[in-house]
């Protein structure tokens, strides 16, 4: 999974170019996600927010290849909630646009600000040494 985000039928799961959409909510989803690894969404963010000393705009960990973090706030109906397993790299177009590039060379552009990105990078990284590196 590259990516999920809202529609207007539920979510849009993004997996190596290929788009399907869940009759869902973007958080009930991520949660399922976290319940199939034996958490929750709000345990996941809960951890994250002990790890980082931060409460808002967290990453998820799911499992070891899905880590999720939003392009902005959770209320944005046009957040996106990016994994950062599949990210190679991210590269400001404007003060408000930022295009992913993935590991399949495959990319997107998201509303989003590059500084708060580059900092979710930067936070995954800190967690990840924190937990082992996985």
């Amino acid at each position: 999974m590259q990516y999920i985000t809202r529609s207007s039928e539920g979510v849009l799961i993004s997996t190596k170019g290929k788009h399907k959409i869940i009759g869902s909510g973007l958080i009930s989803y991520i949660d399922a996600m976290c319940i199939d690894n034996l958490s929750t969404y709000d345990g996941r963010k809960q951890a994250a927010k002990k790890l980082l000393n931060e409460k808002s705009n967290l990453p998820i960990y799911v499992n070891e290849k899905v880590f999720l973090y939003p392009t902005k706030s959770l209320r944005d109906f046009s957040v996106f909630f990016i994994n950062y397993f599949e990210v190679l790299s991210i590269k400001k177009i404007s003060n408000l646009e930022v295009e992913i590039n993935y590991d399949d060379l495959s990319k997107i552009i998201v509303q989003a600000n590059y500084s708060k990105l580059s900092r979710q990078h930067d936070r995954i990284n800190l967690i990840l040494e924190q937990i082992g590196g996985i």
